[in-house]
């Protein structure tokens, strides 16, 4: 991962994306102008569902309703002088009785309904006392039952009752419960006695023709001298009259809101690339291009990289410069050394064998040139904006190993085809950077000392270089590295 500290151009405010947004663009301004006229087509078409013809569906709408109710009274008359209660006293839905003062108890069961427009209802109502013994899984094991009372009505109007009275002594029928699972010789599940009410009614409600079966019932729970009636007296239920209707179709917020938003945003889109590419704002610059390979360069090549300060010798050796720090990142694999980074962050260095190679970075595009060493600006724009030089001051039409003569001396220069695939020449980096061991390192050592020493007895005695560039004796004076080394004055 690149260091921020010793490079500048992470700068926030430099938009990268931006370019690179532009970049891909500029590629591939078909295909996204082909996914912004389906985007507009989809977003219009939810739209217009949504506003202009929704369309209709069916549904059920409710023409009227009815409820019918039904509850469960009970009350007790005191007999004879039980101590706290006066004989002839009369206890209503109380929670307990007891069963020496009140034994029988006295039910009323009440049914009836109401409607929002009118019915006439025949109801038939049966009360019956039902014993039973009903198991853990809820299956019935035994059942006795007997009608307390049956009540008839015709033509029953909304808000009409139909009542039930009957009565029930509640010892008599405990003991008659303890006889008949006496005569068992066996008890299984759980007895219960219950009051149950048995509900049916025919008629018209709302006009139309309703038939309804129902039943509710309450429970007598007697433990020793008290009972209780247990379970819900009241009892319920709404019934609606519905017809088909064919409404108009209605949608949600993310038709009707994204619809149009996703109209909106694909026109628009649509007409700044137009506009973009009329005007050519979507090709990047050279300038733009330069940085954002050197943006690439930086980061692949990250753990070649070292932030280390020239010593004061390092600055008097000959110099050669590079055209990309791919292409120094390159020669610094060749030598088996690392790449230097100033604490400018701009400018880098590989040395070996008597030589500096140096590349200086592009400016940002976009922002006024500084002074590398101390940070000025001199308020003149790059140099890469106007298109006028390149990257590390070298002129584009000078090759990629190019060296000038620095006393005058001919110039020499190893050239290189600028014109090869750029991402197969990284491929071919990385690979050589991943095949850096100890064991490669020794190998290739002993390779360049052989062929030195094969050099040796072949020539003339003249000294030879095991540097692939060591026939690079004379460098350009004018080449500044952004060290502040001026070769015609020597080191200060």
């Amino acid at each position: 991962m690149t260091d921020a500290r010793t490079d500048p151009d992470s700068d926030p405010a430099v938009d990268e994306r931006r370019l690179r947004l532009r970049a891909f663009l500029a590629a591939h301004s078909g295909e996204v102008a082909l996914a912004l006229v389906v985007a507009a087509l989809v977003g219009g078409w939810l739209a217009g569902t949504a506003y202009v013809a929704p369309g209709t569906t069916t549904e059920e709408r409710v023409t009227g309703s009815w409820e019918r109710t039904s509850t469960f009274t009970h009350a007790a008359t005191v007999t004879g002088s039980p101590g706290p209660f006066e004989p002839g006293q009369r206890l209503s839905n109380r929670s307990v009785y007891f069963s020496r003062a009140s034994p029988v108890l006295d039910v009323t069961y009440r049914t009836g309904y109401a409607a929002s427009d009118g019915g006439a209802l025949d109801a038939t109502v049966r009360l019956r006392l039902v014993r039973r013994a009903v198991a853990d899984d809820g299956r019935t094991l035994w059942r006795t039952s007997r009608v307390l009372a049956r009540q008839n009505a015709t033509d029953l109007p909304p808000d009409g009752r139909v009542a039930v009275p009957a009565s029930v002594n509640v010892s008599a029928v405990a003991d008659r419960t303890d006889e008949l699972v006496a005569a068992l010789g066996a008890s299984p599940g759980e007895t219960e006695v219950v009051l149950r009410a048995d509900v049916r009614l025919a008629g018209r409600v709302n006009g139309r023709a309703v038939t309804r079966s129902f039943d509710h019932e309450v429970g007598l729970a007697a433990a020793g001298a008290t009972y209780r009636v247990t379970g819900q007296p009241r009892s319920s239920a709404t019934h609606e009259a519905t017809e088909p209707a064919t409404v108009e179709r209605s949608y949600g917020p993310p038709r009707q809101v994204g619809g149009p938003l996703l109209l909106g945003v694909s026109l628009v889109g649509l007409v700044g690339l137009a506009v973009a590419r009329v005007r050519g704002g979507l090709e990047l610059t050279a300038a733009e291009r330069d940085w954002l390979a050197y943006r690439d360069d930086r980061s692949t090549f990250d753990e070649w990289i070292h932030a280390v300060e020239l010593p004061p010798e390092a600055r008097e050796l000959p110099r050669a410069r590079a055209t990309s720090l791919a292409d120094l990142v390159d020669i610094a694999i060749d030598v088996d050394a690392t790449v230097l980074a100033a604490p400018d962050g701009r400018t880098y260095h590989v040395v070996h064998d008597g030589y500096l190679y140096a590349y200086v970075a592009p400016p940002v595009p976009g922002r006024r040139s500084r002074d590398v060493t101390t940070g000025a600006s001199d308020g003149r724009p790059d140099e890469g904006e106007s298109g006028e030089g390149a990257p590390g001051g070298v002129s584009p039409d000078e090759s990629i190993d190019e060296v000038t003569a620095s006393s005058g001396a001919d110039a020499r220069a190893v050239d290189a085809p600028r014109d090869r695939d750029q991402s197969a020449r990284r491929w071919d980096r990385e690979t050589r950077g991943r095949d850096r061991s100890a064991a490669g390192r020794r190998v290739r050592r002993e390779d360049r000392e052989a062929s030195s020493g094969e050099d040796d007895d072949g020539d003339d005695g003249s000294d030879a270089r095991s540097d692939p560039f060591a026939d690079l004796e004379d460098l350009d004076p004018n080449f500044d590295d952004g060290t502040g080394f001026d070769p015609g004055r020597g080191s200060d």
